[in-house]
């Protein structure tokens, strides 16, 4: 199964806005009871995907209830035989060897202005303080 490119998106804004850590699956809870009519999708990397139920606090769940938009990481295979909640992203996109995890850390060591931001996302991190 294929995302609709039609399909409009918004992304909240929620745990970036919250003043303590939480997990996913809060997320979700909290999403669920503020808007029970619309449907949620969680972004992650092919990477992931095998630790959500087994590493995630209330991941089988999660894994359960959930929507997922599977992105193709390179160099992790997507697993076989996903559940209809896991929809795969499509195949022809090219993926790069590139996480959030890298970018914070070079953000944290002093670089700016990285090729992998767009200058609207850099000046909004710095502006907000993020990752200091």
């Amino acid at each position: 199964m294929f995302l609709n490119p039609k399909i409009p998106i918004q992304f909240s804004r929620m745990e970036l806005d919250r003043t303590v850590l939480t997990t996913t699956f809060d997320t979700y809870k909290e999403l669920k009871m503020k808007y029970p009519e619309k449907e949620f999708y969680f972004l992650i990397g092919s990477d992931i995907v095998g630790d959500i139920e087994t590493k995630w606090e209330n991941g089988r769940e999660l894994a359960r209830s959930a929507n997922f938009l599977v992105f193709n990481r390179y160099g992790y295979n997507r697993p076989e035989n996903l559940s209809a909640n896991f929809i795969c992203l499509d195949k022809k996109i090219v993926g790069l060897d590139l996480s959030s995890t890298f970018i914070r850390s070079l953000l944290l060591r002093g670089h700016s202005r990285l090729p992998y931001l767009t200058s609207a996302v850099s000046e909004y991190i710095k502006q907000n303080k993020l990752y200091n």
